[in-house]
C-alpha cells in the first residue's frame, strides 16, 4: 500500500508537472496504453478465455465510467492545487457508500451516516474554508470522484455473478 501511495503521488505529481505542455487526456491514453502493455504478458500467462462474460454491458458500462472518470481527474489535477485534490480524492469513497445505501439497498447503521455526514462536512470545508468562489476544477473533481464511485458499485453487482480466476 506505501508503494502504490507513493507511485500516485508521484504520477498525480509528474502530471501536474508535464500537464501546462501536454494535454491531461493525451497523458491519460499515454498512461492507459503503458498499463495495457504491462497486462499483456499476464493474460498470455492465465489466457484471454479469462475474459469471457456474459455480462459485457455491465463490463463495458463500468469501464467507460473508469475511463471517463480518468480522463477528467487528469483534467483535474491540471487545474486544481495538488493538496486540495488529493484531500478531495477521498470523497469518492463517501459516493460510493452513498450509491451502496441508496442503490444496493444496503443496511445503513447510525454510524455509517455519522460517518457520511462528517466526510461530506470534511469536502465542503476543503472546498470553501471562506466565500472563495467555487472554480470549474474543483467542480471537475468532485464530479470525477463520481466515476468511480458508480464503477465500484458496477464491480459489486458484477462480482455476484462473475467467476474469479487467481493469477
Amino acid at each position: 500500500m506505501l508503494v502504490s501511495s507513493v507511485c500516485a503521488a508521484g504520477m498525480h505529481a509528474a502530471i501536474k508537472y508535464i500537464a501546462f505542455r501536454i494535454h491531461p487526456f493525451e497523458i491519460f491514453f499515454l498512461r492507459q496504453s503503458i498499463a495495457l502493455f504491462l497486462l499483456i504478458p499476464i493474460f498470455i500467462n492465465i489466457g484471454f478465455a479469462a475474459l469471457r462474460t456474459d455480462r459485457l454491458t455491465g463490463h463495458i458500462l463500468r469501464g467507460a465510467c473508469m475511463t471517463v472518470g480518468g480522463m477528467a481527474w487528469f483534467w483535474a489535477i491540471s487545474l486544481v492545487p495538488l493538496a486540495k485534490v488529493t484531500a478531495l480524492n477521498l470523497s469518492a469513497v463517501l459516493f460510493t457508500i452513498l450509491g451502496a445505501i441508496i442503490f444496493l439497498k444496503e443496511v445503513s447503521e447510525l454510524k455509517r451516516w455519522a460517518a457520511l455526514i462528517f466526510g461530506f462536512a470534511g469536502v465542503v470545508a476543503i472546498i470553501r474554508p471562506g466565500y472563495e468562489i467555487i472554480s470549474f476544477g474543483i467542480i471537475l473533481v468532485l464530479a470525477t470522484r463520481l466515476f468511480p464511485a458508480v464503477a465500484r458499485l458496477l464491480s459489486k453487482v458484477l462480482s455476484k455473478t462473475e467467476k474469479h480466476q487467481l493469477l
